[in-house]
């Protein structure tokens, strides 16, 4: 009786009267009324990039698998299913409500999953009294509901083995929510051996070397594309599930003309080739999305009605979350596509469209060789025979192959842009410049505090710090700030005091991480007693057993320091900056490097702060520089580093490669607000080398106004560069 109370009920919610606008608004209104909800502690409405791409996504995926998971367990027709869900899932809105009426400390978001927690994540997901970081106890109650509802559901609409299925449904359910829930560290665990290695998520998901980033928001649209490739898939079953008759009418037209995916899949491979393979997995993703979007926009031509206009929409929010040159192609390819007249016409047309829609992640780097490439990718479209078709789309793959640009343009592109986007608009964005504004606006202090700090300008950070905590700012953040700026300005008796106040006061000891700034004070002292202390109290730590190490180096003891460096790589929790380290130190005490090098960037493939520390250690010990491959490519995957630019620098200098080192090295300055002095004379030897006398006096005179007491750059300007020459070299290796 009450399963058939049960089906009946979701029979009525299944058959509401409803058109497909009314439900796609009431989907709509519910996820934003939970981004609203979820957004009232924090007292700012998420911005675009997380609010209209990654967090809609965030609920159609799960929406959209979890819908065929029941479909697939229960056998209930798939288009009430989509209605009843659509009315389901209002359920969403309880966990913001549920974490404030239960007072939850804890922000919504991903769990943070690594190899070391899934195992506690997994046992203690559904327990109440135990806090994990994102899952809320809303959240889990929330999946708690909804993994029963789905048991209860399929136990109610099924006609045989009822309880099995129920329970079966219920289950697979579970594991299907903790996907969702650590989704992005998830695709991180699962993905970063095959890419450059990132050591956060946040980090992996927006750190682009040869595509085009965003100003902000990189980690949304990353994961909005990430998130759209099953969903597309998901759909794709819909369709075939809901219109038979025509999924097979429109599968065959694309099986029938296979070869017009030739101009989007050359244009992909130009990416790949221009990058010279090198590249990250956020430059992969956006190529991936400019990809899809050309494909679906190519195939929407077989498409009807409503299919054909939810391929559009997926095809233009792909190309915007990939970039704004994506995004035009993408609206200019739909409208060729829709060109009246003749159907060859629009065919000729689409295909250089979907060529430089599919290469935009690249830049706009192609020139007149680009020519003879769209010339096949129109062939490739107008030709109707499949053997025809077919030989044109491998020209055109071929001739990509032969003729597409050495490297990418579209960073260089984008910082144009925003460039000129800035002189325009009359902002000087990131973080210190609008700190600035906020602060002279009437805003915290303390933020402008912390952004020179990071900047460097101790005495700005120490004005503003100091008003802010007059102004009545006692925050854990304040008194972290206070610390950092007492250390970093040797002020030993405000530091004691600070740390004084918060060993007082053990609640706010415990929201204050002090530890790293502790053991970086007492490694810059050679306090090893402390540090001792410290692995007595915490245990072995790679982290500790660097500290050590440096301690040991800033004594003179490099047998010591090499042995420690060589303990924090050996631990499991080890980092890359820890390997670059030793690789470091080992290279000063005339070590095997190389072994350490190798055993390194198996453990992090694609590390920089590795493949650096590998380029300069025959440098460090006055050998030949080698393993040009490695400065190859960091110098691509982050071209505009101060600190790689000035390894290319040194490199090439020590090469003697004087053009290439001058180049690097004015690079280098340039990326450096305030360059030491070490940087200005790489850059006057650099210039000296090259015989470039102009160079050599304006890298001086530059030298001579910020260290006016450094009678290098005094010297270098009163005297002929060339006497300079080998004394400089001198210097550089020195230093």
């Amino acid at each position: 009786m009450k399963r058939n109370l049960i089906a009946r009920a979701v029979d009525r919610v299944s058959e509401i009267k409803a058109t497909d606008a009314q439900l796609i608004a009431l989907f709509a209104a519910t996820v934003i009324v939970r981004n609203l909800l979820e957004s009232v502690s924090s007292g700012l409405i998420f911005p675009a990039s997380a609010f209209l791409f990654h967090f809609p996504i965030a609920y159609i995926f799960p929406m959209l698998g979890l819908t065929g998971l029941m479909h697939l367990f229960s056998g209930y027709p798939l288009r009430k299913l989509l209605r009843l869900m659509i009315f389901a899932w209002t359920l969403t809105l309880l966990p913001p409500l549920l974490d404030f009426l239960l007072g939850s400390s804890s922000s919504i978001g991903y769990f943070p999953l690594n190899r070391d927690n899934a195992a506690y994540f997994l046992v203690n997901f559904f327990n109440p009294a135990v806090e994990l970081t994102g899952t809320t106890t809303g959240i889990r109650i929330e999946a708690a509901i909804g993994c029963a509802l789905a048991g209860i559901f399929t136990l109610a609409v099924v006609s045989n083995r009822r309880i099995l299925r129920g329970v079966a449904t219920t289950v697979a359910f579970a594991p299907v929510f903790l996907i969702f829930f650590t989704w992005p560290s998830l695709v991180y665990l699962l993905t970063v051996r095959h890419f450059p290695y990132a050591s956060t998520v946040q980090e992996y998901f927006q750190w682009h070397a040869v595509t085009a980033p965003h100003l902000t928001g990189s980690l949304h649209y990353t994961v909005y594309l990430v998130d759209l490739l099953p969903v597309t898939l998901i759909l794709a079953w819909i369709y075939r599930i809901l219109s038979n008759h025509a999924w097979k009418k429109f599968a065959a037209s694309v099986r029938h003309s296979f070869w017009e995916a030739a101009a989007p899949l050359a244009g992909a491979l130009s990416v790949f080739i221009a990058a010279s393979g090198v590249m990250t997995f956020a430059d992969a993703v956006s190529v991936a999305g400019a990809l899809l979007a050309a494909l679906l926009i190519l195939h929407s031509r077989w498409a009807e009605g409503r299919v054909r206009t939810i391929m559009w929409i997926i095809a233009v929010s792909a190309s915007f979350a990939v970039s704004w040159p994506t995004a035009v192609f993408a609206l200019l390819a739909i409208s060729v596509i829709l060109l009246p007249g003749p159907n060859w016409i629009s065919r000729i047309l689409s295909a250089p469209v979907l060529f430089l829609l599919a290469s935009s992640p690249a830049g706009l780097s192609w020139g007149i060789p680009v020519i003879p490439v769209l010339a096949l990718c129109a062939l490739a479209l107008l030709v109707r025979k499949t053997i025809h078709g077919a030989i044109a789309g491998v020209m055109a793959v071929i001739s990509v192959t032969l003729l597409s640009p050495d490297k990418t343009t579209s960073q260089l592109e984008y910082y144009t842009w925003l460039n000129d986007a800035v002189n325009r608009n009359g902002r000087l964005d990131f973080s210190l410049p609008i700190a600035t504004a906020a602060a002279a606006s009437g805003g915290d202090m303390l933020n402008l505090a912390k952004a020179e700090l990071n900047d460097g300008d101790l005495n700005r950070a120490r004005w503003s710090y100091e008003i802010a905590v007059i102004d009545g700012n006692d925050s854990p953040d304040a008194y972290k700030t206070g610390l950092n700026v007492a250390f970093w300005q040797g002020m030993r008796e405000e530091f004691e005091d600070l740390m004084a106040d918060l060993l007082s006061n053990p609640e706010l000891l415990e929201r204050v991480d002090v530890t790293g700034i502790l053991v970086t004070r007492a490694t810059r002292d050679t306090d090893t007693l402390f540090l001792q202390r410290a692995l007595e109290l915490y245990g072995p730590s790679p982290q500790l057993f660097h500290a050590f190490s440096a301690a040991c180096s800033m004594n003179g003891d490099l047998e010591r320091a090499a042995s420690w460096a060589r303990a924090a790589v050996s631990h499991p929790y080890a980092q890359a900056s820890h390997y670059a380290w030793a690789i470091h130190i080992t290279a000063m005490e005339n070590g095997n490097y190389d072994a350490l090098y190798s055993d390194g960037i198996s453990r992090f493939p694609g590390s920089i702060d590795i493949m650096s520390s590998r380029l300069m250690a025959p440098v460090t010990t006055g050998g030949t520089p080698d393993r040009e491959d490695l400065l190859d490519i960091c110098l691509t995957l982050n071209p505009a580093s101060p600190s790689i630019l000035r390894t290319a620098a040194v490199w090439y200098l020590h090469a003697d490669r004087a053009e290439e080192a001058m180049e690097y090295a004015e690079r280098a300055v340039a990326a450096s607000r305030e360059p030491n002095s070490a940087l200005l004379r790489i850059a006057c030897l650099a210039a000296v080398e090259a015989g470039d006398s102009n160079r050599v006096r304006t890298h001086a005179f530059y030298g001579s106004q910020l260290y006016p007491d450094d009678d290098f750059f005094s010297q270098l300007l009163s005297e002929s560069p060339g006497e300079l020459s080998s004394a400089g070299a001198d210097t550089v290796q020195s230093e």
